[in-house]
């Protein structure tokens, strides 16, 4: 009835390691961000700074400034308690396609450290710099982890997650010595559809990562709005935001994404922020 499926890429190993049943205490929810003064403004920081600055690094900087204001925000599950990180980091997904042609693809990523203390042009030219090394397959740390993940039967790699995950958050042992960074996911996760032509959608918390959000940004159109009571057009972006219950309740999640929104539809009020 079923037959295995050849050469399947490292993170769908990794995910069938991670998720059992769906039992998570998952929240969902989306908003449209009117993108209209983003846009222009992105444009001109490509052309001071010369990086190709997107709607992906406005947004991870908008992220860490919101934790960076409510630091009650930046928390995660130690030990069945609730603790609070003591730095800002934002992973940003990367997608790394497997072959020309392939209908496959690794699902790798970047941690901004300290993203609070960087601007939007910074944000743009480390994850750029790291995810030409990430996707020319450079980046020794991931490289490594990613020929251990390959040769594990799935079994065995479901326990060795696990068993990670737990040492390094519960018992706190630091395992950089054997190529596990700590914390690898940080304060939150961001990933981008929209340049895969996806208009939304959500993405799924990764439960090992015990980071508690994770936006997916989807692709920008023309849409109506209401404008003076005038029906006019401006390009939206939809975002859609996956949040772990126990960590964000309703007020929590909407001073989150009603901050982030602010900053991605008004960013020329945070002129420090960008350049």
């Amino acid at each position: 009835m079923f037959k295995n499926v050849e050469n399947i890429s490292s993170w769908r190993r990794i995910s069938t390691a991670m998720w059992d049943e769906h039992n998570s205490p998952q929240v969902i929810g989306f908003d449209d961000i009117d993108m209209t003064q983003m846009l222009e403004v992105l444009e001109e920081l490509r052309e001071k700074s010369g990086e190709k600055v997107t709607v992906t690094h406005a947004f991870v900087k908008a992220m860490a400034q919101v934790y960076a204001r409510f630091p009650q925000l930046n928390v995660l599950v130690v030990r069945g308690k609730v603790m609070q990180r003591k730095s800002i980091d934002i992973f940003v997904q990367v997608s790394v396609p497997k072959a020309a042609g392939s209908a496959d693809a690794d699902l790798s990523g970047v941690k901004i450290r300290n993203a609070e203390q960087k601007t939007v042009v910074d944000v743009a030219r480390e994850l750029r710099e790291r995810a030409e090394k990430v996707r020319a397959g450079e980046d020794k740390d991931i490289e490594d982890s990613k020929r251990l993940m390959d040769i594990l039967p799935g079994p065995l790699l479901k326990v060795l997650m696990r068993g990670l995950t737990r040492v390094m958050f519960d018992a706190e042992v630091d395992l950089t010595a054997i190529g596990v960074k700590p914390d690898p996911f940080g304060s939150g996760m961001v990933t981008n559809c929209g340049g895969f032509g996806v208009h939304a959608g959500f993405a799924p918390l990764v439960t090992l990562a015990r980071t508690p959000v994770i936006f997916l940004l989807g692709r920008i159109e023309d849409k109506p709005v209401v404008r003076n009571k005038q029906v006019t057009t401006a390009p939206l972006m939809r975002v859609g935001g996956t949040f772990d219950h126990r960590l964000l309740d309703g007020y929590q999640v909407g001073l989150l994404s009603n901050l982030i929104k602010e900053f991605m539809e008004n960013p020329r009020n945070y002129p420090d922020w960008l350049i």
